[in-house]
């Protein structure tokens, strides 16, 4: 396999690295306690209480290959989850009873993109840290989600969402004879995840959507583009849920590029 397509200035606003598990045995008041300490102490000072998620569920080889939420009647109250946001606002840690997640946050135009394998350590390393105060063994895992959201400035190549089509390969449409130029588009597709991209079980799904926005206070237009791959982990312990996490990485990098224009890649500076 060839080297990732790669960027100098990727239009990347934010990255979510999560992955699921079955509740441990430690997991308690308590605990949460030890590990908002050490968190504080680390830099992340702010907690916040946040309502439960629940990841969607990726089911195959039933009649129709959707992605279907979970539903789930858990005994005891709905779990609650706590955001652990960094001082400088860039990082959150996020945990609840059954998920834990790292966001990292562009908060500044200036800010630089920290890069996968930034993302990433920092991921297995709070990992570590909660697997290690919420469960006296292993945890059992059973599903990884990376997500990069994107944030498209026209620079120059458009200059209304109307003309998604210089953006976006996915969007190739021609302007009608009567309807004439769309106002705007929006797009929401996904893609099976296998190892070999002629057969093979799939392992995943690659989730895509493209929405217009607006750039805060100016008023710019923007697209928003959302890559989410989601899967289960190819085995036990965090090597299992990086084992994923690489695919989805890969998917999402390669699927990104596809589906953008060589425009859009001169604007990003793309260096291979």
């Amino acid at each position: 396999m060839s080297e990732l397509p790669s960027f100098e200035r990727p239009p990347v606003k934010e990255v979510v690295i999560a992955a699921r598990f079955k509740r441990a045995d430690r997991y308690s008041i308590l605990t949460l306690g030890k590990i908002a300490k050490r968190m504080e102490a680390a830099g992340f000072s702010k907690i916040e209480e946040q309502p439960s998620y629940e990841a969607p569920v990726e089911e195959f080889g039933s009649t129709n290959e959707q992605s279907r939420m979970s539903l789930q009647l858990l005994p005891g109250p709905v779990p609650i989850r706590y955001w652990f946001s960094s001082d400088a606002g860039d990082e959150l840690l996020q945990l609840q009873s059954n998920w834990f997640a790292v966001n990292w946050k562009k908060t500044a135009p200036s800010a630089e993109y920290k890069r996968w394998r930034h993302c990433w350590d920092d991921f297995q390393h709070w990992l570590t840290v909660v697997s290690a105060a919420i469960s006296a063994g292993e945890l059992d895992f059973d599903q990884v989600e990376v997500t990069y959201i994107n944030h498209i400035d026209p620079d120059g190549v458009w200059t209304h969402h109307g003309e998604a089509t210089r953006v976006f390969t996915a969007l190739a449409l021609t302007q009608g004879e009567f309807l004439g130029v769309p106002e705007q588009y929006s797009l929401n597709s996904q893609y099976l995840i296998r190892a070999d991209a002629d057969e093979g079980t799939a392992s995943g799904r690659l989730h895509v959507s493209i929405n217009p926005g607006f750039r805060r206070p100016e008023g710019t237009p923007i697209f928003v583009m959302n890559l989410t791959a989601r899967g289960g982990p190819t085995g036990p312990g965090i090597e299992g849920i990086q084992g994923f996490a690489e695919v989805a990485h890969e998917w999402i990098v390669r699927g990104f590029t596809d589906l953008t224009c060589d425009a859009m890649h001169d604007v990003w500076q793309r260096i291979r």
